[in-house]
């Protein structure tokens, strides 16, 4: 195929994308053998839609003085990763929308998850990208915020359209949920802060209902399944600042660096469950609030020792990103995590930003490492098979482009 076939950029699918779609979405988590390569999938599992794809969907052609750009795109199920050279460039449709040109891009397991998995892609060409960073170079009407050259980074939440997704070197995104870049972050570290933190900070905000006040959860204690998860790392640091006692449970490698960021006591996650619950009980004898990032099995472990651990006297609560059914447990209760709200609630959203900015800012949080991958657009593939066959460690997996 060439680049020239694409220069619609969307085209109907030749089959139901639902039907293809079918098998249980677990299957990518139990594949996923480290404690970075769940998280991602399982966000895109609260994030897809169920309906049943119009697999007869008009295709409008693009005008010809549409602007192209670089993507990369999935151009079949069964093709691989495609450069396209003459994408359509996303344009602004409403008045609080900034175009971004990306500088760099964060690499997440869902992008070649759905792709091999078959779920959570509506069209083709289709763009896969959830976080990045860059800069405003065309800004709405509205756009109170932001001027061109301002320095940002993002989440796209807004899985269906393709101008969020990031593997393109531009963006379109509603100006109230963009972050300002710190001038202490560089744009290779502020390209993989936008999943880990957002998801982090919807958990608290809204699945625990608390408020990001510093010190006001002193003498209470969250337990964390996949601390060295991307949320895992954020939800961490976060949950210091708000004065939690973090224990954290993880792949023993990842133990310093999650000290360092502030969790008070770490597991091996490889340990067997009733070593793992010993070690809780031996930390504290309450636990206020769990959350797994890790698999569904892990969250039963989770839900398991919160039982234990408080009996019937505290009624602990718990999030999954990765399971969403409640598992019947006395002592537990369960709580959703809404990621979309962070784009249908645009005033939470802007609160999201508002908030963690003051926090980078004062050095409260700061972005986690990152191994990153040079040489443009097409490392993007690069970044993904090795990520898919190695994994990473409480890293995040970055692309430079070239600029």
């Amino acid at each position: 195929m060439s680049n020239s076939d694409f220069s619609t950029p969307v085209l109907p699918l030749r089959r139901n994308v639902m039907k293809a779609s079918s098998a249980p979405l677990s299957g990518p988590y139990i594949l996923c053998q480290d404690d970075t390569l769940h998280v991602c999938t399982a966000l895109m599992s609260l994030l897809v839609d169920r309906r049943t794809v119009d697999t007869f969907a008009s295709v409008k052609p693009v005008s010809a003085s549409t602007q192209h750009q670089t993507a990369v795109a999935i151009v079949g199920y069964d093709e691989p990763l495609t450069v396209l050279t003459e994408y359509p460039k996303p344009r602004i449709t409403h008045p609080h929308e900034v175009i971004i040109k990306n500088r760099s891009i964060g690499i997440n397991p869902v992008d070649w998850n759905c792709h091999q998995f078959r779920f959570g892609i509506y069209h083709f060409p289709w763009i896969n990208g959830r976080e990045g960073s860059g800069i405003v170079e065309e800004a709405g009407d509205e756009v109170r915020e932001f001027e061109k050259g301002s320095k940002v980074f993002i989440v796209s939440t807004m899985y269906r359209d393709n101008r969020t997704s990031t593997f393109q070197e531009y963006v379109a995104m509603d100006s109230r949920l963009v972050w300002k870049l710190p001038e202490s972050i560089g744009f290779n570290q502020g390209a993989g802060i936008g999943v880990g933190l957002a998801t982090a900070t919807v958990i608290l905000l809204d699945s625990f209902n608390l408020d990001l006040a510093e010190n006001s959860q002193q003498g209470k204690t969250l337990l964390i399944w996949g601390g060295a998860t991307v949320v895992g790392l954020y939800l961490t640091q976060l949950a210091k600042y708000l004065g939690f006692k973090v224990i954290g449970i993880a792949s023993s490698q990842s133990h310093a660096y999650l000290e360092e960021l502030g969790a008070h006591s770490l597991i091996d996650r490889k340990l067997p469950l009733e070593k793992i619950m010993d070690r809780v009980l031996r930390t504290t004898t309450h636990v206020e609030f769990g959350v797994d990032c890790a698999s569904k099995e892990s969250t039963e472990k989770l839900v398991q020792i919160l039982s234990a651990i408080n009996g019937k006297n505290l009624k602990a609560k718990y999030a999954s990103i990765v399971s969403s059914h409640e598992l019947p447990s006395d002592g537990v209760e369960k709580r959703e995590v809404r990621i979309k709200r962070f784009h249908e609630d645009i005033d939470f959203g802007h609160q999201i930003v508002r908030e963690t900015s003051k926090l980078f800012e004062t050095g409260k949080i700061k972005a986690v490492r990152t191994k990153v991958f040079r040489g443009g657009m097409r490392s993007v593939i690069d970044a993904l098979n090795l990520l898919k066959n190695k994994g990473a460690q409480a890293e995040r997996y970055i692309v430079e482009l070239d600029n």
